[in-house]
């Protein structure tokens, strides 16, 4: 967290300076639309949209690893489930088979 935090004062830090050393105007064109600004500020300005377009395209690759990543713990619950009544069916199994060799001890032997 605290490096996250260093980082991003130094990347405001060289913003600033990028702002107070390109204060030169700047026309933009494109169809009807003019615009004229700072080039820092276009440059900010097509910065901060690029992120956003970014952001949009990856949205369906987010929802789509939620719902894989819930699809997934439902399967991990569902065999942690079946697991479950597997150990205690063994375990089950474990005490007829101890119970069996006792029940065999304990009857008498036929005499001839």
């Amino acid at each position: 967290m605290l490096a996250f935090l260093i980082v991003a004062l130094l990347l405001a830090v060289f913003a600033l300076i990028f702002a107070l050393q390109n204060t030169n105007s700047v026309m933009l064109t494109y169809l009807v639309w003019h615009f004229q600004g700072s080039l820092a500020l276009v440059v900010v300005v097509s910065l901060a949209a690029g992120v956003v377009i970014t952001l949009l395209a990856l949205i369906p690759t987010f929802i789509r690893g939620r719902l894989r990543g819930a699809s997934h713990r439902r399967r991990e619950s569902q065999l942690q489930d079946q697991l479950n009544e597997h150990r205690r069916q063994l375990d089950e199994l474990s005490k007829q088979m101890e119970e069996q060799p006792e029940e065999k001890e304990n009857e008498p032997t036929p005499s001839p």
